[in-house]
């Protein structure tokens, strides 16, 4: 935000979340006036699309995907829910050339998908059947739409503030950058290792999108990436162990990419604490009656299914 600041012209600041743009058009309020001349837009991924043309129905969530993939679950049992709709929208529907016919989609390398060559054939019969369901369902895909939309863009911002980049895809990124003047004028902040929407989202695919020929998108491009290594909101220990889950996770897997690799350093001089605890009735009921009076605690899962038994 502080760099929005010193952007000349008209600027604008981009972000999937609808609450994440209202956080920053409030905080940059509160923190004065730059030296623009023009106060900047603070945009949702939604409110761009609408901008150019309002898409028809709502926007589907895992939710509303869970629900349809559960009808055809009995026939494919090999596939998951979550891994599914991560390679529809992450990969399948993801490129700025628009989705991917069957023939590129089997072509793709053992990286660029989560599944075997085999598996591919039926993956990509349900995402025909996806887009049927969407129509019949009145509701929208959001790469989807943001493709249909590419040849409605026109170049109207100096400048552009993407973040939470990590949640975004090439084709939605493609639709951002068409609205700059000069496209070297955009900063995209993010965390591959926070990804919240499934989208196979790394860097390098980031840096791809800048070299191909883009026909509306012309001149070099600046890709300089900063990797910060501060780290303001965790304790030393859980920064600590943090680090440790990185480098093992990186030895047994390899990385997203480069840029994810760099460890974290605490800036805090609080030490923290990280116990492991075994899920007996006994020990589980004495954290319950440790933490039913105290409002500040969390307790995480990795999936939604996964909340109701935490609950218990």
């Amino acid at each position: 935000l502080e760099r929005l600041r010193d952007m000349p012209g008209q600027v604008a600041y981009v972000t999937l979340s609808p609450y994440l743009a209202r956080q920053a058009e409030s905080l940059y309020a509160r923190g004065g006036s730059g030296s623009m001349e023009h106060e900047p837009d603070f945009l949702s991924l939604s409110e761009v699309l609408e901008s150019l043309q309002v898409p028809r129905g709502r926007e589907v969530t895992f939710q509303h995907f869970s629900a349809w993939f559960a009808r055809h679950r009995a026939t494919h049992r090999h596939l998951e829910g979550h891994a599914l709709f991560e390679e529809i929208r992450g990969v399948i529907t993801s490129p700025a050339t628009g989705p991917l016919g069957l023939e590129a989609y089997l072509a793709l390398g053992v990286r660029q998908s989560l599944y075997s060559e085999e598996e591919r054939a039926s993956v990509y019969g349900l995402f025909l059947k996806y887009r049927e369901w969407l129509t019949a369902e009145n509701l929208y895909d959001p790469n989807l739409a943001a493709f249909e939309r590419l040849p409605l863009t026109r170049p109207v911002y100096d400048a552009l503030v993407v973040d939470e980049v990590q949640d975004l895809t090439p084709v939605q990124l493609t639709l951002l950058i068409r609205h700059l003047k000069d496209p070297s004028n955009l900063l995209l902040c993010g965390d591959a290792n926070q990804v919240v929407h499934p989208n196979f989202f790394s860097w390098a695919a980031v840096r791809g999108l800048f070299w191909q020929r883009d026909p509306v998108v012309k001149g070099p491009v600046r890709t300089e990436i900063s990797v910060l290594n501060a780290n303001y909101r965790n304790a030393r220990e859980i920064t600590r162990v943090s680090n440790r889950l990185l480098k093992i996770r990186v030895a047994r897997f390899g990385s997203i990419d480069r840029e994810s690799n760099h460890l974290v350093q605490a800036t805090t001089e609080q030490e923290g604490r990280i116990e492991l605890i075994g899920p007996d009735p006994a020990t589980l009921a004495r954290l319950d009656e440790a933490v039913r009076k105290n409002v500040d605690f969390a307790v995480i899962v990795l999936r939604d299914e996964d909340k109701a038994r935490a609950r218990q």
